[in-house]
């Protein structure tokens, strides 16, 4: 029998749940979302995100009755505009920044004065805008906390940061993508013209990979030490989905 493990990366809860290949869910584990919130500023600690999800992801192969050996690939669901910055070496230097966060109520004048704008609304298939948008907040770091920006060399949603953990790969499904405000959603690519316009690198930003297409396989001791997957290949379908590789090592314990 296959299984596939799927996730929900929610605001209050993560969600981990095995299914077997005739669509019967066998297990769920869920556990509150490991944030904390001072005020207006929501976080999650970048090892707070993967416990979170070893934890859920025991309890829900726990009552399905396997092992990590037994899951044949991975998908996800995940909340947007949730971020964090890394450095040159791919080291976080921030925590995540969760969506509800709000910096500041006064955004960038050239941000805004695009959000006014109909190509924005064509382009984006958006009318978010606001304290809450992603950008607003990289526009907030980089003025208020240019230590942090100055050593930032790459943005990676919570999503982008799983995949990032599991395979080594810099990749973005445009689902997530197309709910931060700055892809393109004809042409699924970022919009290089206002980051431009904005001074920001286009190279901060993951590649927006179509879905079904191949990304990568995960990694034998998946994201510094978090070696709580077999290895597997990386494709996206719907979701991201894992799929095993031809000679699937399971050199990393289950657990």
């Amino acid at each position: 029998m296959n299984y596939v493990l799927g996730y929900d990366l929610g605001t209050s809860y993560f969600k981990a749940a095995v299914v077997d290949e005739t669509g019967r869910v066998c297990g769920i584990g869920r556990g509150r979302t490991p944030k904390q919130t001072d005020g207006s500023l929501v976080t999650i600690t970048p090892q707070n995100f993967w416990n979170g999800l070893r934890t859920c992801t025991a309890e829900a192969l726990g009552k399905a009755g396997i092992t990590a050996r037994e899951i044949s690939g991975i998908s996800y669901a995940s909340q947007a505009n949730t971020f964090l910055l890394l450095d040159k070496e791919n080291n976080p230097i921030t925590d995540f920044y969760v969506w509800s966060t709000v910096f500041s109520t006064v955004n960038d004048p050239q941000l805004t004065a695009f959000w006014s704008t109909p190509e924005f609304r064509k382009r984006s298939g958006m009318s978010f805008t606001g304290a809450g948008n992603q950008l607003a907040k990289l526009l907030w770091i980089r003025s208020n906390m240019p230590d942090v920006w100055e050593r930032a060399v790459r943005v990676m949603t919570v999503s982008d940061y799983l995949i990032y953990g599991l395979t080594g790969e810099f990749a973005s499904d445009p689902s997530t993508a197309s709910l931060i405000g700055y892809l393109d959603i004809h042409r699924l690519e970022w919009m290089k013209d206002l980051l431009e316009q904005l001074g920001l690198d286009l190279g901060m930003f993951a590649k927006v990979v179509p879905m079904g297409s191949y990304v990568g396989k995960t990694l034998k001791r998946p994201a510094r030490q978090r070696g709580w997957f077999p290895v597997f290949r990386f494709f996206r379908v719907l979701w991201i989905i894992l799929l095993p590789a031809t000679e699937p090592d399971w050199a990393v314990s289950p657990i």
